[in-house]
């Protein structure tokens, strides 16, 4: 039988110890180790091994790795409970666990002790909580709209499920006329999270792009467009990406096309069928000019710094072409100017955005072949050395 002590008494400065048990004692523990005792260094260990994680705090072993290493175990124990000590007791065993390492923590005299601690801890954690979602970078979801006074209800409830903490959802009406601006005012005018603005004149879609980035607040932006729906993961997965990494310029996901008018037109978008990670950014350059493999053109399933996002007016040309009616080969535009600033972009190998297939949506539009291709002449007029070192000619 191991001995059941008082944890004060088990442990010195500089050690390493192992916690048997990742559950409320364990994390008991954990914590008063790293916050009393000098010099901790402190691990779980569980023998499932899909708990097992070393990116946790503190990093779970399993039990066959803690064989070599030289620890004491702290072992949480309710003095009640004799099935788990024996249950432990038995595991270790056949682990070839070192038992003379090893003792049974005495959690109700550990509780008493540091139930004044405790208190004071406790207190402070709800004060960090309090602040946790505005020490994340804000994101700002950017929802253009013109006459489409049910969709855009969709999209905005879409946003607002982000698992994603700080974002705000800025909503520019480009002076619709069948009462959209006044339905989203009436269903999302008291959120907080919600800023809505009408413009006094219709400006036209790429216009209405820029007023929305001009409201726009945080470190990160998010085109939605107004027909279209974002998974609720889409913000959380994609900041980790671009957080964890300066020399990463834009991150996007697969996306799908879906209808309710249609079904059989639903289709899988923009995969590249790698595993998701940050790739050179010649990869995309080449899918733009080879077509060797599906690179969006619409911003609507990326994330960009807000200071990259390049929204051209028009596009240069002489063939009498105007690009702005509708934004095609000027959003393209967004991913290609920001590349040239970064290494490498981040494929998220999940459908993260939804784009809505119907009568009067950008997806079936008028053939837009015209207007991309002059797009992508554009860039390469400007840019024709740095793109034939990376490889890509026209």
């Amino acid at each position: 039988m191991m001995e059941l002590i008082d944890l004060s008494k088990a442990v010195k400065e500089n050690g390493r110890y192992i916690i048997f048990g990742a559950g409320i004692a364990g994390h008991k523990i954990a914590w008063y180790l790293k916050t009393y005792v000098k010099g901790c260094n402190i691990c779980f260990c569980d023998n499932n091994p899909q708990k097992q994680d070393r990116h946790a705090t503190p990093p779970v072993y399993s039990l066959e790795e803690c064989r070599t290493l030289e620890a004491v175990f702290l072992v949480g124990f309710d003095g009640n409970d004799c099935d788990k000590l024996h249950s432990v007791e038995k595991c270790l065993v056949q682990n070839n666990i070192r038992t003379d390492k090893c003792f049974w923590i005495d959690m109700e005299l550990f509780d008493k002790s540091l139930a004044p601690r405790y208190a004071l801890r406790f207190k402070a954690m709800e004060e960090e909580q309090k602040v946790i979602p505005n020490e994340k970078p804000l994101v700002s979801i950017l929802i253009p709209v013109y006459n489409r006074v049910e969709l855009v209800k969709k999209a905005v409830s879409s946003a607002l499920k982000q698992t994603y903490p700080n974002i705000e959802i800025i909503v520019a009406d480009n002076h619709s006329t069948d009462g959209t601006y006044e339905e989203l005012l009436r269903v999302f005018g008291k959120n907080e999270k919600v800023r809505i603005f009408c413009n006094d004149k219709n400006i036209g879609p790429v216009g209405n792009w820029k007023v929305c980035m001009q409201h726009a607040r945080g470190k990160y932006v998010k085109f939605l467009f107004s027909d279209d729906l974002i998974s609720e993961k889409f913000v959380e997965k994609c900041v980790i990406a671009l957080e964890g990494d300066s020399a990463i310029g834009m991150v996007y996901s697969a996306c799908r096309l879906f209808s309710e008018e249609v079904p059989e037109i639903c289709r899988e978008l923009h995969r590249l069928y790698v595993p998701t990670g940050k790739y050179a950014k010649e990869l995309f350059y080449w899918g733009t000019y080879a077509g060797l493999i599906d690179v969006p053109v619409s911003p609507g399933c990326a994330l960009f710094r807000r200071e990259d996002v390049n929204i051209l007016t028009e596009i240069p040309n002489n063939q009498g072409v105007v690009c702005n009616r509708t934004g095609a080969g000027i959003d393209l535009l967004i991913y290609l100017h920001t590349l040239k600033k970064y290494e490498y972009f981040y494929y998220i190998d999940e459908q993260l955005a939804q784009f809505r297939y119907h009568q009067g949506s950008f997806s079936i539009s008028e053939n837009l072949e015209k207007e991309y291709n002059l797009a992508k002449q554009y860039f390469y007029s400007v840019n024709e050395a740095d793109l034939y070192n990376l490889g890509v000619n026209i």
